[in-house]
């Protein structure tokens, strides 16, 4: 793409679906799990790119913790791990039953159910990558992370990148919900 043919344009973040909708914008640089069913559920005609899809391949989402909870807290780090992956795989399983408990606990939350259902499955394609499928939610590859590591170092400047173990242990994650 010619980056000389594009305009950017500065807006909150707040304000990015409104502007794309009232067409003040072509595109938008937004989180489209949440974004693309609330557009389209306004009657946006909306597509989407995943980064994924153009080799920026990134692991983005984890829970992260002092390294001394490694040693200090280890079983109430692998018991609320456990209590996460049970909920998230109760999620994916039950997705309507899911938006429904949301919808109790933060009523403002969920607006539409629909565009909830539609949002909570799009996360679900961001919860394991080609190297992962098959193993526990939450595991992680050396491969994955090198590449990210990668990727932050040459573009998001990560100074001084450490090996990728340094970054993630798979020791934790339950082997089965």
């Amino acid at each position: 793409m010619d980056q000389s043919k594009i305009e950017y344009v500065n807006a909150a973040p707040s304000a990015l679906n409104q502007v794309l909708l009232n067409r003040d914008v072509h595109a938008t640089i937004t989180y489209f799990p949440d974004n693309v069913p609330f557009l389209r559920s306004k009657g946006a005609k909306v597509g989407f790119l995943r980064y994924a899809d153009f080799g920026v391949n990134v692991l983005g989402a984890g829970i992260n913790v002092h390294p001394s909870v490694l040693t200090e807290k280890a079983d109430t780090l692998r018991r609320l791990l456990r209590g996460l992956s049970r909920s998230l795989r109760f999620s994916i399983n039950h997705p309507n039953e899911a938006i429904a408990a949301l919808k109790k606990r933060s009523p403002l939350s969920i607006k539409n159910p629909e565009v909830g259902r539609q949002a909570l499955k799009a996360h679900f394609t961001l919860y394991q990558t080609k190297n992962s499928e098959g193993k526990p939610l939450g595991w992680m590859t050396r491969d994955d992370w090198k590449q990210t590591v990668d990727i932050l170092a040459k573009y998001g400047g990560l100074k001084n990148p450490l090996p990728p173990e340094k970054y993630y242990t798979n020791e934790f994650v339950p082997k089965r919900p």
